[in-house]
């Protein structure tokens, strides 16, 4: 199939590799058991979090939590990009959405993400893990932070639950850290990012710190 463009076969130009990163799928569990991919080079978007959805052409809010590959931080591409080389570093082993991705044909694609996504409870054999991460969703839920950043009518009394949630958010993640010896990047797959991380996309900002206290502050638009 050819698309609008002309093209009809990749041109191995890495646009693709370069702005973004898959989410896996269920069929992609193969690639953790074989060690091509580990939960450090992961991190999860959880129920609630705003994306933008590349088939819909919009920004949504997850319903279903999603896993996604590590982008570089200075560059934003995938981690498993070779920019010298313009390949993937694991393009035998690859993602089954990046198998699927013929940016002339979106067919394949929206064919694929009507079947269901990898989660976390596919990936964790631990039971401690997995009663620590039901422990967080149940105590921090993203839906309910996300709910109170974007209320019309904010109140001192919105900011405190809001500062709740983003302290309890912290202090669980470095007792976590502490006893069982887990990296950020572990803890950006076991729990999500943090919810410090998560609110400049958002728009606001913390002032202060965790010893004397935050402040919650809108950025400049």
């Amino acid at each position: 199939m050819t698309g609008s463009s002309g093209i009809s076969s990749c041109q191995r130009c890495g646009q693709c590799c370069q702005k973004h990163t898959p989410s896996l799928h269920k069929a992609d569990l193969r690639l953790l058991k074989k060690g091509v991919l580990s939960v450090s080079k992961l991190y999860t978007l959880r129920v609630g979090e705003p994306v933008f959805d590349n088939i819909k052409g919009k920004q949504i809010l997850l319903q279903d939590e999603l896993i996604k590959i590590r982008e570089d931080q200075d560059t934003g591409a995938c981690i498993f990009y070779d920019h010298p080389g313009l390949a993937c570093t694991i393009y035998e082993q690859r993602p089954i959405q990046c198998r699927s991705f013929e940016c002339w044909n979106e067919n394949k694609l929206k064919t694929l993400f009507k079947t269901r996504k990898l989660n976390r409870m596919d990936v964790v054999e631990e039971q401690v893990i997995i009663d620590l991460i039901k422990a967080h969703e149940s105590r921090v839920p993203f839906r309910k932070f996300f709910n109170l950043l974007t209320i019309s009518k904010p109140s001192p009394d919105i900011e405190n639950q809001i500062l709740d949630l983003i302290n309890y958010d912290l202090h669980f993640r470095k007792f976590v850290s502490d006893r069982l010896s887990l990296s950020k990047d572990e803890l950006d797959f076991y729990f999500g990012r943090s919810l410090i991380e998560c609110i400049k996309p958002l728009g606001f900002k913390l002032s202060g710190s965790a010893e004397q206290g935050y402040i919650l502050e809108a950025t400049e638009s």
